[in-house]
């Protein structure tokens, strides 16, 4: 009926998705860690991950987030080559990998400087990142790691492929969290749509 509230399962329940998605988050580097019985195992698939993460209690909707700030942390990384597979960091590379990061992601964010604007397609981010002497791998990992830490977000332009836009420093602290509403409000959409007997 019009005007009735809509009562959601636990999983898409905002407070409860959300103090569950934080404790995933604060709970990331010891899964992973455990997962890869610290450095036992050296690769994982991404569908061995997940799964493992699952079994360890981490939702489905929270997976993604979850080995995103693994990454962060720098215990795991992909190749840009030949994704989706993760590779464990021994502990003596982190500081290496994290100074590494902060470089691209210092490229990334001078090239909407440099052009004075706050969004770049796909194409002109690529072209500029690769004048600056990045080699083709490193400019695919300076904007994969641009958009995972929050310094970019993203959107399909038709046939000419993705607009990259520049997040502000100050928004970026909650971005996280705002994508993780986002995600929590499209699920709950196509709930409500299939609830009251609707095409999605």
């Amino acid at each position: 009926m019009r005007g009735e509230r809509m009562q959601y399962p636990d999983n898409l329940d905002e407070e409860k998705a959300m103090k569950r998605w934080r404790e995933a988050i604060q709970q990331a580097s010891s899964l992973i860690s455990s997962i890869f019985e610290d450095g036992k195992l050296k690769v994982m698939t991404d569908d061995e991950l997940s799964d493992e993460l699952m079994k360890r209690g981490v939702s489905y909707d929270d997976l993604e987030d979850v080995i995103d700030e693994a990454q962060r942390k720098k215990l795991i990384t992909i190749d840009y080559n030949t994704w989706p597979a993760y590779f464990w960091i021994p502990p003596e590379r982190r500081e290496e990998e994290k100074q590494k990061t902060e470089k691209l992601e210092k490229l990334v964010e001078e090239a909407f400087v440099e052009r004075n604007t706050e969004k770049l397609s796909e194409n002109e981010l690529k072209e500029i990142l690769a004048s600056k002497g990045l080699s083709a791998e490193d400019v695919r990992r300076a904007i994969y790691e641009a958009e995972r830490d929050c310094i970019l977000s993203s959107y399909p332009f038709t046939k000419k492929g993705w607009v990259y836009e520049l997040i502000p420093r100050e928004e970026r602290g909650e971005e996280p969290e705002r994508r993780r509403l986002g995600k929590l409000y499209d699920i709950r959409w196509i709930y409500e749509k299939l609830s009251r007997g609707l095409k999605v």
